[in-house]
């Protein structure tokens, strides 16, 4: 019996790792000087070391792509620790819960990514969701931040019930909450337009952690409001465990809708496309007209999940074709998410104490005053722009070009279209750094810490072996 539950609970010990870590960092804050935020720094990145050994161990037994979105939480949660590190100890009230919230949100991530029971889905997008809504609110002397936080959690709420109630639907209808199962059910003909409901009112609330058009306007707010680190962690962490799980949802339905007797068809094809273009279209023109550096990025990833979108929408033929999908989806999203953790820490790191780095005003003459950070933060613009041979390049040339082998030329042209519209907004703060005269407004900022100097050497060099060496990044998926 001993051995039985041993073998039913080995393979979750990275997850189980994670959950005590949590309650054990949690219990650290009660530590009396610097050791009161040390300490919980440094428990969180061991146990985030050791998840990420059991994943890593696991990649290698299985081959699963799943595990490699959950490698790359992992590595992000990784980084993250001297972004927060950084951040939060030079502030007055020190805040060392927010490492036990940090290990909570790539948990939560981490069951979404990796279960493909609904309910426990659920379990897991609400552990993330509830940890970033008082992540948010970390900033306590800021209304912003109060204000980011009440706003995340009343439309958070409001997903959630569209998701819920599509779950409802589904299990109503199927019988089923496994997608494993629900995907060999063959539906009753007079069902079929309730459980069809239930499938878009699922996927509409999960668009809301994408942060897809229409459910896109959370982002921006949230973002400005959020303290620096915070906001990263949503760009990226949510980004990947949401996508990660849409297309393992898309990939399910996709076998019912193959499985059933009568020629049922989802147009789940046609429903993505359509986010994905008007997701593209709203991020790309509000981006061209914002002040706010957050603001622009949330209307950035708004646009990059446009593009994720395109990728989706066209494996809709045959199964292995959405394989084939799944490995360029990928690919956009680690580079998205090495991209966009470079330029939160670099913004982070410039934004200790009160007073954050995110006016393009500050930006100005930053070039004269901050050489290596200026010199970070425009390789991670330029990169995100889409110049090669960096992997915001290469990401975006893999997407386009499944989408012509699928015949969706127009909505690539579009695309392309774009991503030249983009590249103007990207290279705005880039100018504002090297060719502006400092403004009287420009805040005092300080060194970049040399650990924090080799984390953004990393990702450099990760956006370039990326942009560089496809094949052999693709060739382990």
């Amino acid at each position: 019996m001993l051995a039985a539950i041993k073998n039913s609970i080995f393979p979750f010990w990275p997850l189980l790792v994670l959950l005590g870590g949590a309650f054990v960092t949690l219990m650290m804050g009660l530590l009396k000087g610097r050791a009161r935020i040390l300490a919980p720094a440094l428990s969180s990145l061991l146990v985030l070391a050791l998840s990420a050994y059991g994943f890593f161990e696991a990649y290698f037994l299985s081959g699963s792509q799943s595990i490699l979105y959950s490698l790359a939480v992992v590595g992000v949660g990784i980084l993250s620790v001297p972004m927060f590190l950084d951040y939060f100890q030079a502030r007055e009230e020190k805040v060392p819960e927010v490492f036990s919230l940090l290990l909570l949100v790539v948990l939560g991530a981490l069951v979404m990514i990796g279960t493909t029971h609904l309910l426990v889905f659920i379990f897991g997008l609400e552990i993330l969701s509830l940890s970033l809504y008082v992540m948010a609110g970390l900033r306590r002397e800021d209304l912003r931040s109060a204000e980011s936080s009440l706003k995340y959690f009343i439309l958070g709420s409001v997903a959630l019930a569209f998701t819920l109630m599509g779950l409802s639907f589904l299990y109503g209808v199927s019988g089923q909450l496994d997608l494993n199962l629900m995907a060999e059910t063959v539906i009753a003909p007079e069902f079929v337009t309730l459980f069809k409901i239930g499938i878009f009112l699922f996927l509409l609330g999960l668009c809301f952690k994408v942060a897809a058009v229409p459910l896109h306007f959370w982002a921006p707010d949230v973002y400005q409001g959020a303290p620096m680190p915070v906001t990263g962690l949503m760009a990226v962490v949510v980004k990947l465990a949401s996508f990660a799980a849409l297309l393992k949802f898309l990939f399910f339905f996709y076998l019912w809708e193959h499985q059933q007797i009568a020629g049922i068809s989802l147009s789940l094809d046609k429903f993505v496309l359509f986010l994905s273009l008007a997701s593209m279209a709203v991020g790309t023109l509000a981006a061209l007209r914002q002040k706010s550096v957050k603001r622009l990025l949330a209307y950035s990833g708004i646009a990059h999940g446009g593009y994720i979108l395109l990728g989706l929408s066209t494996g809709w033929g045959q199964a292995n074709e959405l394989m084939n999908t799944s490995d360029a989806v990928l690919f956009y999203l680690i580079s998205y998410a090495v991209m966009s953790l470079g330029v939160f820490t670099v913004l982070s790191l410039l934004s200790r104490g009160s007073q954050e780095l995110d006016s393009l005003e500050d930006l100005k003459g930053l070039s004269k005053k901050h050489p290596l950070a200026s010199a970070f933060l425009a390789f991670f613009f330029i990169s995100m722009a889409g110049i090669p041979p960096m992997t915001g390049f290469m990401a975006k040339y893999l997407i386009f070009k499944q989408a012509i082998y699928q015949g969706l030329w127009g909505p690539t042209i579009f695309a392309v279209l774009m991503s030249a519209v983009a590249f103007y907004y990207y290279l705005v703060p880039v100018i504002r750094m090297y060719f502006q005269e400092e403004s009287s407004s420009s805040v005092e900022l300080p060194k970049l810490p040399l650990g924090a100097q080799a984390v953004l050497v990393l990702l450099i060099l990760a956006i370039l072996g990326l942009g560089i060496f496809p094949d052999v990044i693709l060739a382990g998926f």
